[in-house]
């Protein structure tokens, strides 16, 4: 006998769903390196698709392999205080397993690595995000002492390469088989090679996409090869909207300080629209957007305009910020300026006259400025 079940399907899900209860994504996960895993390797060996690799200040001495993982391996308080060095034994970062955009490496300083194809970095058909890192003394007996890219295409931003050598084929970065990164705000100086493409070097059908850089003193030249550039500074020069050869006036590149001094020609040069969305700072944590009153914008965007490099240069950089007209002299024109800036600063726009950094310009402002008047030290 056949009986006729009394379930609808809407009665028969809601018992499924009381039984078995809601299913929910898996919250990531952050692993801290050396808290919870003595090394950056270890950690990445552990984490699961979506999780967050958090590595403390130090020297960390290994070799790291991201294993096609969509990963964050970042480090919490910058390149500045946070090294993997490979000692001399192989590639310090490998990326050989199709990473995409959403396996993320930000903020270390990449160091000690000897190999051919790929010193500091290795990427073989993958397409990772490479963010504030700083590639230095890293070597290649041939192609790519900083990175080698492989029909690969990363994102890399807010990043420096310098000190790097190979005795062929980019001293920088090599691009090799179709690789067309997207370099943005990088700074390429001080990297040399036996061949060509001291800074960088694009082979067999490779295209990079080159913005807000700065490419100076490399050797024995600074780019090879076939590369989209505008917004940079290219010691030699190369072809492109708003590209410059002209001294970055870098602080002192001799002693590792890339930073960009008063007058540089690179400040308030680069095109906004390049800017990755969610990068709002530079490789030192600064503001990535800020206007200096005393450089003509000569880049694309409305000001602030981006600078070129891996950093932005900063107010607190200018001997001088009470001078607000930028004529040498704290005056009645300053006075002027502050006066009719009076009140609460416009949101998220450029605010000079605020000294104090309170969001208002007010009566404490202008007890500096009177207190700094006359000519500028």
């Amino acid at each position: 006998m056949w009986f006729k079940s009394s379930f609808t399907t809407p009665a028969v899900l809601a018992i499924s769903f009381c039984l078995i209860g809601p299913t929910f994504p898996a919250a990531a996960d952050i692993l801290h390196v050396p808290g919870d895993f003595p090394t950056i390797q270890e950690a990445i060996d552990a984490a699961m698709d979506g999780d967050e690799v958090e590595v403390h200040p130090g020297t960390y001495n290994e070799n790291i392999n991201l294993l096609g993982k969509a990963i964050t391996v970042r480090s919490s308080d910058g390149a500045g205080v946070t090294t993997i060095d490979a000692g001399g034994s192989g590639t310090v970062v490998t990326c050989d397993s199709r990473e995409g955009a959403d396996t993320i490496l930000d903020g270390f300083t990449i160091t000690g690595g000897d190999a051919s194809g790929g010193g500091g970095m290795r990427n073989s058909g993958s397409s990772p995000t490479v963010t504030n890192c700083t590639f230095s003394g890293n070597s290649a007996g041939d192609l790519g002492a900083g990175m080698y890219n492989f029909i690969s295409n990363p994102t890399v931003t807010n990043c420096i390469f310098s000190g790097n050598s190979a005795g062929s084929g980019g001293g920088g970065i090599l691009n090799l088989l179709s690789s067309n990164p997207t370099v943005t705000n990088c700074i390429f100086s001080g990297n040399s090679v036996g061949t060509v493409g001291g800074g960088m070097l694009n082979l067999i059908d490779s295209n990079p996409t080159v913005t807000n850089c700065v490419v100076w003193a490399n050797s024995p030249d600074q780019m090879n090869g076939t590369a989209s550039v505008s917004y940079s500074n290219v010691q030699g020069g190369w072809p492109g909207a708003g590209n410059i050869d002209a001294d970055p006036l870098f602080v002192d590149a001799p002693r590792g300080d890339l930073n960009l001094s008063p007058g540089s020609p690179c400040i308030d040069a680069g095109d906004n629209t390049a800017v990755p969305e969610g990068i709002d700072t530079d490789l030192d944590g600064n503001d990535r957007f800020v206007d200096d009153l005393c450089t003509d914008d000569t880049g694309n965007g409305k000001p602030p305009i981006v600078d070129m490099g891996a950093y932005e240069f900063q107010l607190f950089q200018v001997t001088c910020p009470w001078d607000l007209d930028c004529n040498g002299n704290v005056g009645v024109k300053d006075l002027l300026f502050l006066l009719g800036a009076w009140g609460p600063c416009p949101p998220k726009e450029f605010c000079p006259a605020d000294f104090d950094n309170t969001g208002d310009v007010g009566v404490n402002d202008l007890l500096i400025l009177l207190g700094a008047w006359g000519p500028c030290p």
